[in-house]
């Protein structure tokens, strides 16, 4: 079975396999967003976390995170594959106990 670091890692690259290729960037065709002309409210292919958010900064802050964590979440579960793959094969307390902190992390 399973752990849930390897499920979340299987779900990640899962999600990003059937996703929109990357990179992704901030703003729309990759112009970082500064006006609310850039947000049609009809639109459900603009819609950034909270659309009706009246704060534009929040809405451009929110576009640059999504971005951010779309291009990065599965090169990180990669990455964390590579680390847990190493740290399974190393016998050791320290190993058992990183390995363990890794899954609490994942259940959190």
């Amino acid at each position: 079975m399973p752990t849930e670091c390897e499920r979340l890692i299987a779900e990640t690259l899962r999600l990003d396999g059937e996703a929109t290729q990357g990179p992704w960037f901030e703003g729309v065709n990759g112009d970082v967003v500064r006006t609310t002309e850039m947000f049609d409210y009809d639109s459900p292919s603009v819609r950034v976390a909270d659309p009706r958010n009246p704060d534009i900064e929040k809405k451009v802050s929110d576009c640059i995170l999504i971005a951010s964590y779309r291009t990065s979440a599965p090169r990180l579960a990669r990455m964390l594959m590579v680390a847990v793959d190493a740290l399974t094969e190393i016998d050791g307390k320290f190993a058992r106990q990183v390995l363990g902190d890794i899954e609490k992390i994942a259940r959190d």
